[in-house]
């Protein structure tokens, strides 16, 4: 039997609980909407069968970034918002590479 939530809420799209663990959902820096894993392979598959989609946020649209420094561009602009998921993502991300100081 599945949980009937998790401390993260559900998919947006799905409605099923986000996992656990951080690496199997996605934030999207764009608009910070966490989706499930699933949903995000769902939407490139859709994505590529229309052969001249680009691959975008499914919310706002927005184009996904290309490099790790537009991405990393895109989650600060959700900081300087005071965007909690956004905080929460930057400072996971500079703890994984290893920076320890101010950013």
């Amino acid at each position: 039997k599945q949980s009937e939530s998790s401390h993260l809420g559900d998919c947006p799209i799905c409605l099923l609980p986000l996992p656990l663990y951080h690496d199997e959902f996605t934030l999207m820096g764009c608009c910070s909407k966490i989706i499930c894993r699933g949903c995000e392979i769902a939407d490139r598959l859709r994505e590529k069968e229309a052969n001249h989609l680009h691959h975008a946020c499914p919310f706002c649209r927005h184009p996904i970034p290309e490099t790790e420094e537009e991405s990393d561009k895109d989650v600060m602009k959700r900081v300087e918002k005071n965007d909690p998921d956004a905080m929460t993502t930057i400072g996971r991300t500079h703890y994984e590479r290893g920076e320890w100081g101010c950013f």
